[in-house]
């Protein structure tokens, strides 16, 4: 999984340190992984029911390399999902 931080350049390097530290723990402590919730990421299993159980935590939803297959999903106010760069979300029908 890669994040993206961005620190003032004209903090100390102890500071900037101590920031991404920070926010890496904060990320963790807000992330949910979609398996352990039961999800399958095979492309045959119906994972909705799963995927909405993690969503609903209000946390973001990691989803680990796999395809995920899923009815509707409804989203949280401040949650989100974040998918592994060798994971898909695709309808079911």
């Amino acid at each position: 999984m890669r994040h993206i931080f961005i620190i003032n350049p004209t903090a100390g390097k102890k500071d900037c340190t101590e920031r991404l530290m920070a926010m890496a723990k904060n990320m963790e402590k807000n992330m949910v992984n979609v398996k352990d919730f039961g999800a399958i990421g095979d492309g045959l299993f119906l994972d909705t029911r799963y995927i909405q159980n993690a969503v609903d935590t209000g946390k973001i939803v990691y989803f680990p390399a796999g395809v995920y297959r899923t009815g509707t999903i409804f989203l949280k106010s401040g949650g989100g999902l974040h998918l592994s760069p060798n994971a898909v979300i695709i309808g079911s029908k």
